[in-house]
């Protein structure tokens, strides 16, 4: 998944929909914190300005898993490997995502 600096999802593989429950074409342009339990929302769009003004390449497991949110409501756990490109737009994150075990 590649997500914008301001949180916007703008490209996404069909693996990472299926992984939340969601048509590709309806995950693409929705802000990131949709597929975060509520209870995170807050506290993962502090974290996303964080990594996005210090990028650093960041591996699965180097972090705790986070909470995720599947379209049927239904939370579960994932890990997620970041890294920064940088395009004539600004900076962007892709974020390679796996359920944890």
């Amino acid at each position: 998944m590649i997500v914008s600096k301001d949180g916007f999802i703008e490209v996404l593989n069909a693996s990472a929909a299926e992984m939340f429950g969601w048509p590709a074409d309806e995950l693409k342009g929705r802000h990131i914190s949709a597929l975060l339990p509520n209870r995170y929302q807050e506290s993962h769009t502090a974290h996303m300005e964080r990594y996005v003004a210090a990028p650093a390449k960041r591996s699965m497991g180097d972090h705790i898993t986070t909470p995720a949110l599947h379209r049927s409501g239904a939370e579960f756990p994932v890990l997620a490997s970041l890294s920064a490109i940088t395009t004539d737009e600004g900076t962007s994150v892709i974020c390679i995502l796996r359920v944890a075990p």
